[in-house]
């Protein structure tokens, strides 16, 4: 008597599908409280996120990174970036998750400059009503 065993190979393909939530900022992030070795920076955002900044001093190169932060939808929240030198450009992008960090996604690369030494000029620009014009 002869048996046959018939071994069957079933494929199982796992597609891994992350689905973003849609984020809307109400602006661009806006930096505060400047100091020679600090800056904040306030973001609004109208779903749950995490996010964290890198920065730099050469554009595009991201040599540091802040803790992550949690947001809750619709609550303003804060990034405080330390450790910075004074009167030096740095260059920043806010990076942010929907998921739980299994995916993160790039704003924009912004700058900004640190307190300058006592005595440097320098311009800056105050918006006091944004609707006057």
């Amino acid at each position: 008597m002869k048996r046959f065993f018939l071994v069957s190979f079933v494929n199982i393909i796992v597609i891994n599908v992350n689905i973003t939530a849609q984020v809307n900022f109400t602006g661009p992030e806006l930096l505060g409280r400047p100091t020679d070795q600090s800056v904040t920076l306030n973001v609004y955002a109208n779903t749950n996120i995490e996010a964290y900044v890198e920065y730099g001093t050469v554009s595009g190169n991201y040599t540091n990174q802040t803790s992550i932060i949690v947001s809750i939808a619709n609550e303003p929240f804060e990034i405080v970036i330390t450790g910075l030198s004074n009167n030096t450009r740095y260059y920043y992008r806010l990076r942010y998750s929907t998921n739980g960090g299994i995916s993160w996604i790039n704003r924009d690369e912004h700058s900004f400059h640190t307190q300058r030494e006592r005595g440097t000029t320098f311009t800056f620009t105050i918006i006091a009503d944004s609707h006057m014009n």
